[in-house]
């Protein structure tokens, strides 16, 4: 087998129906993850009636569009939030695979396993920062044992990337350590100025995450990236008159505020992650070059 450009179209193809089932899994993880429910058991069912879903119904994105949103049984409306992850899931899974194929010219030298692996692995970090932006999202938490796990795995994976990433394992090392600390140093001097807690323990361990996957130099776009997107975001929001869907009720003074208001950090560390590793060379050339950091 060898790497041409047929075998490029072909894998995107692949990359979004690979994408898309996984988007399923994904949204499993989502609902059930943060209630302690297991993964695999039961089978995909109904949240409304808890009947199980039908293979036909369970198809990504199409069975949710088919079925107009509801259920089979109950004909209770269900989230769009699950037709979205499979989407983003299936997009991202083709944004991965065109990105690794931009570092693998077509070549009868290239191994094909090589630029599959790296897919496979990078793949894995965009879906697990899907699964914590909706979980953010949702339930304002950053689960550990989804942070902790992939803090480790993207210094081993970067045995692997470095070809695509160009992070080597010691600039991913110092990355997952300087990413978490820089976040537990900016913890520490908000609460000294404001007398209350700044960002949370998740917000340390997903820095720190994007410090190992994407390597150290990354960390300046994601947290100014992620600062300015996320107050334009609730800034947005309260232009739009919807304020009060930023409120905690469980925390009035949450850290991320504007006006008063509080929104989940997490998904804008994330956003920020994703847009350095698609378009890394735009923002060191933009950014960090206005900056004489490029």
């Amino acid at each position: 087998m060898e790497w041409t450009a047929q075998s490029i179209e072909w894998g995107m193809i692949a990359a979004f129906v690979w994408g898309a089932l996984w988007g399923s899994f994904f949204n499993v993880v989502i609902h059930r993850l943060p209630l302690g429910i297991s993964l695999v058991h039961p089978p995909s069912r109904c949240p409304s009636c808890e009947t199980p879903i039908r293979p036909r119904d369970n198809v990504p994105i199409l069975g949710w569009i088919l079925r107009r949103g509801r259920c089979a049984s109950c004909e209770a409306s269900i989230s769009i939030r699950y037709p979205v992850v499979e989407l983003v899931s299936a997009m991202l899974a083709v944004a991965v695979w065109l990105r690794v194929c931009a570092e693998y010219e077509p070549s009868s030298s290239v191994d094909p396993l090589l630029p599959i692996v790296s897919a496979v692995l990078l793949f894995g970090f965009v879906g697990g920062l899907l699964v914590l932006t909706f979980i953010d999202l949702e339930l304002r938490i950053l689960p550990h044992v989804i942070t902790r796990p992939f803090m480790a795995a993207g210094v081993l994976a970067s045995l692997v990337l470095e070809p695509i990433t160009h992070v080597g394992w010691q600039d991913s090392a110092i990355g997952l350590v300087l990413g978490a600390g820089v976040v537990l140093a900016i913890m520490q001097a908000y609460f000294l100025v404001r007398r209350r807690e700044g960002m949370g323990g998740g917000d340390i361990m997903l820095m720190g995450l994007l410090g190992a996957w994407l390597g150290w130099e990354s960390l300046l776009w994601v947290l100014l990236g992620a600062s300015v997107q996320g107050t334009l975001a609730a800034v947005s929001v309260l232009l739009l008159g919807r304020g009060d869907a930023l409120v905690d009720p469980e925390d009035a003074e949450a850290p991320e505020d504007v006006g008063g208001l509080s929104l989940p950090f997490g998904p804008f560390l994330a956003l920020a992650g994703l847009e350095w590793l698609f378009f890394e060379p735009w923002i060191r050339e933009l950014v960090y070059g206005a900056y004489g950091l490029g």
